[in-house]
């Protein structure tokens, strides 16, 4: 390994072989890192071989990536659920989370969540397939359909999904993951609890 880093100081490649480079990456690092040296080795290597002064790159492509492991979140408790709620004001967002809470749905599905998916005298919902490709038909909790019917009356115009954007020249998108999880954390901020 000390002969590897000192190979890669002084850029003399030529007789260190691939399993060395990559072993010198492996020492105590996080996850994260170690997924990324590797690929900016390999960039750096496949600029110099483009260039012309490397024969040819000495490491070679990974078949399998490194997993960064994470967390599952911490389900919240009812006392929390409530100090959440005590904090939104904007019914959409309101909305929003109850579809998550009640509804168990993913912050995907949410964004993509369409008009036409929704039977309201019925108290259904379509979700269409994405994880595991299985369509799924999700009940209507009566606080998820009241906050939902008080959305839809304030819609001014007639965007085919449930949560537009705000911008108008992009009324006609659906409000992104990101926007869904920045205001999800706000609230969490707002009503003082650690994110779940």
């Amino acid at each position: 390994m000390p002969e590897a880093r000192q190979a890669l100081r002084y850029q003399d490649l030529t007789q260190t072989p691939p399993t060395a480079i990559e072993a010198s990456f492996h020492g105590k690092l996080a996850p994260g890192t170690m997924a990324t040296r590797p690929r900016v080795m390999q960039g750096c290597f496949g600029f110099r071989r483009a260039q012309g002064t490397m024969a040819q790159s000495p490491m070679r492509h990974p078949r399998q990536h490194l997993l960064v492991p994470q967390d599952l979140p911490r389900p919240m408790g009812e006392d929390e659920v409530v100090a959440l709620f005590r904090v939104i004001d904007a019914l959409r967002d309101r909305t929003i989370f109850l579809f998550m809470l009640r509804g168990g749905l993913r912050v995907g599905e949410v964004t993509g969540l369409s008009w036409a998916a929704i039977a309201c005298p019925q108290g259904t919902l379509r979700l269409d397939p994405r994880k595991g490709h299985v369509d799924r038909v999700v009940s209507l909790a009566s606080d998820v359909a009241q906050a939902l019917r008080q959305w839809q009356r304030l819609q001014t115009a007639a965007a085919p999904y449930v949560f537009p954007r705000r911008m108008t020249r992009k009324g006609g998108l659906p409000r992104s993951a990101r926007q869904i999880r920045n205001g999800m954390t706000r609230s969490l901020k707002l009503a003082g609890l650690t994110q779940a």
